[in-house]
């Protein structure tokens, strides 16, 4: 803009339409740099650290698909605000977006259980409401809860859970679950796979679920330590002396319970044989005695 208003004499050669060309050009540029920073820096988005999308309406995205899930929960020490360690979770998640809200359900439960979410425009609240998703930049969906807990105290907890699109088809098919025994089971197209692990130590577990009765029943493999492709041995669970890998078999099912009088095989005399085991996939076979006396072998395969 001109600070002054110059008084102008029209003649033939006028000098005034050169320069009014020349400043509306100067002015669009300016303009065209002012809409590219804001659009760099989030203008009006309403969030500190520029991670959120307020332009976009979250119900005019179609969530429907397959969606991974990740929570991390992060330790503070409240004396001296120090973060210490996180602690993850992941698993998938089943989206079906209509027009009746976000019925949603965990892989294992696809097809039997399932919750209902309310989709705004700006959020994502699944059924317990304390979990409310915000719509981030790079399309993920993230929540984040503070807390803290009685049985630690001295410490908050910060729970960062992250969705991810893993594809807008329904997935189910994460490896293989062969149980042979008193209780059986053979799995191949609805498996599904959950893990927990820390950011310090070499802790690890490794989950693979599948529908069975009116539950569910997981094959959990733990982990400490290295693991190569081997055979693995050991007494029982609590017995003395490092163990790299050890299984476990459980069930909240009726008749799981009918079998077991309990939710778990405690799984004695175990032998666990590792053919493979990578960033993409853990392979292997097992046998054992349940805590029913029962005589158990079977293998899995689970696709990370």
């Amino acid at each position: 803009m001109l600070d002054k208003q110059r008084k102008v004499t029209f003649s033939t050669k006028s000098t005034f339409e050169p320069q009014v060309k020349w400043n509306m050009k100067y002015i669009m540029r300016v303009l065209a740099l002012l809409l590219s920073l804001c659009f760099i820096s989030g203008c009006g988005s309403g969030s500190d650290d520029g991670t959120e999308v307020d332009l976009v309406s979250l119900n005019d995205i179609d969530l429907t698909g397959t969606w991974g899930f990740i929570s991390e929960r992060r330790t503070t020490k409240i004396s001296t605000g120090e973060y210490l360690s996180s602690y993850f979770f992941t698993r998938t998640i089943i989206f079906d977006d209509n027009k009746d809200g976000v019925e949603y359900s965990y892989c294992w439960d696809y097809g039997e259980e399932s919750s209902n979410g309310i989709k705004t425009d700006k959020s994502l609240y699944l059924s317990t409401r304390d979990e409310t998703y915000k719509l981030q930049k790079d399309g993920t969906l993230q929540s984040i809860i503070y807390g803290e807990d009685e049985y630690e105290p001295g410490f908050t907890f910060e729970t960062i859970t992250t969705l991810s699109r893993i594809s807008d088809e329904t997935l189910l098919d994460n490896g293989t679950f062969i149980l042979n025994g008193p209780i059986s089971v053979e799995e191949y197209s609805h498996i599904c796979v959950a893990r927990q692990f820390s950011n310090i130590g070499t802790y690890r577990s490794s989950h693979l679920l599948t529908r069975y009765g009116d539950s569910v029943m997981e094959l959990r493999l733990d982990m400490q330590g290295e693991v190569n492709a081997g055979q693995y041995q050991y007494e029982y669970r609590y017995s003395a002396g490092y163990k790299p890998l050890q299984l476990g078999v459980t069930s909240e099912a009726s008749e799981f319970w009918a079998e077991v009088n309990s939710n778990t095989l405690s799984p004695g005399d175990v032998t666990v044989n590792i053919s493979e085991i990578s960033e993409a996939r853990l392979m292997g076979t097992f046998d054992f005695i349940g805590q029913d006396d029962g005589s158990y072998s079977g293998e899995f395969e689970i696709v990370y």
